[in-house]
């Protein structure tokens, strides 16, 4: 099969290589991406941008755990794109009020939504995926007790929010 023809997956080795590795890891990378985007960006879009980095790499078969390099890229990414919002929010705002309806009833969901990136990477890889502390750091960065700090500073927002949201 030619170059031209192979499917995504078959390329993604720069030797040409193709044992699966990225198959393997693209639902972790895609359920991270998930927790991790802003309400507005596609996880996919995550997922491929964070790929299109490692493969512009100079040598990416050099990267020692792809896994940990695309999770802490797509975490980055996210985190991009929620300064990104936020500035784009600040400049609306400065525009001055709009009209729109306010959600009586917001979801749990939105409130996960107001934490920062990292912190909901670390909630769900700890939480969800049962992932261990010190791998949860491996695979965005950090130390195992920054991740664990990171946690409980999500969780006492989470709390916050919820009781706050309750009192009203």
């Amino acid at each position: 099969m030619g170059e031209m023809h192979a499917k995504p997956a078959e390329r993604l080795r720069p030797d040409g290589r193709n044992d699966g590795w990225f198959d393997a890891l693209y639902p972790h990378l895609h359920r991270v991406a998930c927790v991790a985007a802003p309400a507005d960006v596609d996880p996919d879009d995550l997922v491929q941008d964070a790929l299109v980095n490692y493969l512009q790499l100079d040598a990416p078969d050099t990267v020692r755990s792809p896994r940990a390099f695309l999770t802490t890229t797509i975490v980055n990414l996210a985190s991009n794109e929620r300064r990104a919002w936020s500035r784009r929010r600040s400049a609306v705002a400065r525009l001055g009020p709009r009209n729109h309806a306010i959600d009586e009833f917001p979801s749990d969901l939105a409130d996960l939504f107001t934490l920062p990136a990292r912190e909901r990477a670390v909630l769900y890889l700890h939480h969800i995926d049962g992932i261990p502390y010190a791998d949860v750091a491996e695979l965005l960065g950090c130390t195992a007790a920054a991740a664990r700090k990171a946690a409980e500073r999500a969780r006492s927002r989470l709390h916050t929010t919820l009781a706050e949201e309750g009192s009203q």
